[in-house]
């Protein structure tokens, strides 16, 4: 198998997630990027997560259908209950999306959790175990909203009234952002 899924991190703990390079798989001149990215502070730092975060990456540009049969044998052999994507990366493209979203259909008994910059694309679509919350970053535009959290950084003066707060790993808190249907703040990290 071709596809490197990373059974934990630091951060999620127990948590399976899958990864692309960052920068290279997101939203194009992202001030985030260039502005305090942990997912990038990572790529630089940590040479087996830049490698397999690459390999991704390639992998899927090389053959998306071959990348997501490669993801679906994972699935069907670990069957997780839940599985986080982007610890590193965002969607390259709508077809990442909708070949995610189908394999979230076809894994009913999995809850996949993904944060994306990526506004435009049309989420209605997701079956109920795709959590999709869509990040912000401090002073960057944000479109009107249809109707997902917000993931935001601790500080921003845009952040509403009503927010979950998450302590920056995820067996701190329970896994809070699955299912949430309100915003989540983070520390940044």
């Amino acid at each position: 198998m071709r596809l490197k899924v990373s059974p934990r991190n630091s951060k999620l703990g127990e948590l399976p997630n899958l990864s692309l390079t960052p920068g290279k798989s997101c939203v194009t001149n992202i001030p985030c990027f260039t502005d305090g990215c942990y997912a990038n502070n990572a790529y630089r730092r940590y040479p087996n997560a830049r490698d397999t975060w690459d390999s991704n990456l390639e992998f899927y540009q090389e053959n998306p259908l071959e990348f997501f049969r490669d993801f679906y044998k994972w699935m069907k052999a670990e069957s997780p209950k839940r599985f986080r994507m982007f610890v590193g990366g965002d969607f390259p493209d709508n077809l990442f999306y909708l070949l995610l979203e189908q394999t979230a259909r076809d894994f009913p008994t999995t809850s996949f959790l993904v944060f994306t910059k990526r506004y435009r694309y049309d989420f209605s679509t997701r079956s109920k175990n795709l959590q999709v919350i869509l990040s912000t970053w401090p002073g960057h535009p944000m479109p009107i909203n249809r109707g997902l959290p917000w993931s935001w950084i601790e500080g921003d003066e845009r952040i509403p009234e009503t927010y979950l707060r998450c302590p920056g790993n995820c067996f701190d808190c329970g896994h809070v952002c699955w299912g949430t249907k309100i915003d989540v703040v983070f520390p940044k990290h």
